[in-house]
Protein backbone atom coordinates (compact mmCIF):
# COMPACT_ATOMS: atom_id res chain seq x y z
CA UNK A 1 0.00 0.00 0.00
CA UNK A 2 1.33 3.40 -0.98
CA UNK A 3 1.61 5.97 1.80
CA UNK A 4 0.84 8.96 -0.41
CA UNK A 5 -2.77 9.78 -1.23
CA UNK A 6 -3.40 12.13 -4.14
CA UNK A 7 -6.64 13.85 -5.10
CA UNK A 8 -7.42 15.58 -8.36
CA UNK A 9 -8.49 19.13 -7.51
CA UNK A 10 -9.35 20.24 -11.03
CA UNK A 11 -9.14 18.58 -14.41
CA UNK A 12 -7.72 21.48 -16.41
CA UNK A 13 -7.04 20.26 -19.97
CA UNK A 14 -7.24 16.57 -19.02
CA UNK A 15 -10.03 14.06 -19.55
CA UNK A 16 -11.40 12.00 -16.65
CA UNK A 17 -9.36 8.92 -17.60
CA UNK A 18 -6.19 10.97 -18.00
CA UNK A 19 -6.86 12.48 -14.57
CA UNK A 20 -7.08 8.98 -13.06
CA UNK A 21 -3.79 8.01 -14.71
CA UNK A 22 -2.20 11.24 -13.44
CA UNK A 23 -3.43 10.51 -9.93
CA UNK A 24 -1.84 7.07 -9.93
CA UNK A 25 1.39 8.46 -11.40
CA UNK A 26 1.52 11.02 -8.60
CA UNK A 27 0.96 8.27 -6.04
CA UNK A 28 4.05 6.49 -7.33
CA UNK A 29 2.58 3.58 -9.27
CA UNK A 30 4.38 2.31 -12.36
CA UNK A 31 2.65 2.23 -15.71
CA UNK A 32 2.28 -1.56 -15.56
CA UNK A 33 0.75 -1.38 -12.06
CA UNK A 34 -1.73 1.20 -13.31
CA UNK A 35 -2.55 -0.94 -16.33
CA UNK A 36 -3.01 -4.28 -14.61
CA UNK A 37 -4.17 -3.53 -11.07
CA UNK A 38 -5.77 -0.10 -11.06
CA UNK A 39 -7.54 0.52 -14.38
CA UNK A 40 -7.44 -2.96 -16.00
CA UNK A 41 -6.29 -1.63 -19.35
CA UNK A 42 -3.42 -2.67 -21.56
CA UNK A 43 0.00 -1.10 -20.94
CA UNK A 44 -0.04 0.47 -24.41
CA UNK A 45 -3.29 2.27 -23.56
CA UNK A 46 -1.77 3.64 -20.36
CA UNK A 47 1.35 4.70 -22.30
CA UNK A 48 -0.89 6.54 -24.76
CA UNK A 49 -2.65 8.31 -21.87
CA UNK A 50 0.71 9.32 -20.36
CA UNK A 51 1.88 10.69 -23.73
CA UNK A 52 -1.35 12.67 -24.04
CA UNK A 53 -0.93 14.06 -20.52
CA UNK A 54 2.66 15.02 -21.32
CA UNK A 55 1.57 16.89 -24.45
CA UNK A 56 -1.20 18.74 -22.62
CA UNK A 57 1.04 19.71 -19.68
CA UNK A 58 4.04 20.41 -21.96
CA UNK A 59 6.22 17.96 -20.05
CA UNK A 60 8.94 15.69 -21.41
CA UNK A 61 9.12 12.87 -18.83
CA UNK A 62 7.04 11.24 -16.13
CA UNK A 63 8.72 13.12 -13.27
CA UNK A 64 8.12 16.41 -15.03
CA UNK A 65 4.45 15.48 -15.52
CA UNK A 66 4.09 14.98 -11.76
CA UNK A 67 5.89 18.18 -10.81
CA UNK A 68 3.96 20.22 -13.40
CA UNK A 69 0.67 18.83 -12.07
CA UNK A 70 1.62 19.93 -8.55
CA UNK A 71 2.83 23.33 -9.73
CA UNK A 72 -0.34 23.94 -11.78
CA UNK A 73 -2.54 23.00 -8.82
CA UNK A 74 -4.19 20.04 -10.55
CA UNK A 75 -3.45 17.64 -7.67
CA UNK A 76 -3.14 17.77 -3.89
CA UNK A 77 -1.40 15.10 -1.85
CA UNK A 78 -1.45 13.96 1.74
CA UNK A 79 0.23 11.17 3.68
CA UNK A 80 -1.90 8.22 4.72
CA UNK A 81 0.41 7.52 7.64
CA UNK A 82 0.26 10.49 10.06
CA UNK A 83 3.40 9.20 11.81
CA UNK A 84 5.57 9.59 8.69
CA UNK A 85 8.89 11.15 9.64
CA UNK A 86 9.55 14.76 8.77
CA UNK A 87 12.60 13.86 6.72
CA UNK A 88 10.51 11.67 4.44
CA UNK A 89 8.03 14.48 3.86
CA UNK A 90 10.84 16.91 3.12
CA UNK A 91 12.43 14.50 0.64
CA UNK A 92 9.11 14.06 -1.16
CA UNK A 93 8.64 17.80 -1.53
CA UNK A 94 12.20 18.22 -2.81
CA UNK A 95 11.77 15.41 -5.33
CA UNK A 96 8.52 16.84 -6.66
CA UNK A 97 10.02 20.23 -7.45
CA UNK A 98 13.54 19.14 -8.47
CA UNK A 99 12.72 18.21 -12.06
CA UNK A 100 13.44 21.59 -13.57
CA UNK A 101 17.00 21.74 -12.23
CA UNK A 102 18.31 19.42 -14.96
CA UNK A 103 20.60 16.46 -14.85
CA UNK A 104 23.63 17.57 -12.93
CA UNK A 105 26.62 15.31 -12.45
CA UNK A 106 25.48 12.50 -14.73
CA UNK A 107 28.02 9.72 -14.93
CA UNK A 108 29.30 8.36 -18.16
CA UNK A 109 30.26 4.76 -18.70
CA UNK A 110 32.04 3.14 -15.76
CA UNK A 111 35.16 2.39 -17.76
CA UNK A 112 36.27 4.07 -20.95
CA UNK A 113 35.98 2.09 -24.11
CA UNK A 114 39.25 0.59 -25.23
CA UNK A 115 40.82 2.38 -28.13
CA UNK A 116 41.05 0.38 -31.32
CA UNK A 117 44.55 0.06 -32.64
CA UNK A 118 45.33 -0.80 -36.19
CA UNK A 119 48.46 -2.43 -37.48
CA UNK A 120 50.22 -0.29 -40.00
CA UNK A 121 52.95 -2.78 -40.81
CA UNK A 122 51.55 -3.81 -44.17
CA UNK A 123 52.51 -1.39 -46.92
CA UNK A 124 49.82 -0.32 -49.34
CA UNK A 125 50.67 -0.70 -52.96
CA UNK A 126 48.77 0.11 -56.11
CA UNK A 127 47.42 -2.75 -58.05
CA UNK A 128 45.51 -2.89 -61.28
CA UNK A 129 42.37 -3.87 -59.39
CA UNK A 130 42.37 -0.72 -57.24
CA UNK A 131 43.13 1.78 -59.97
CA UNK A 132 42.19 1.08 -63.58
Amino acid sequence: MKKLRVEIVRLGPLTKTEAKVLRYLCEGYTRNEIAFTKLTRSPSTINRHVESIALKLEASCQAEIVSTAYAAGLVVSEFRDPQAPLLMRLMLVLLMFNVTSGHVDMRGPRSPRPQTTYRASAKLSRTSRQYP
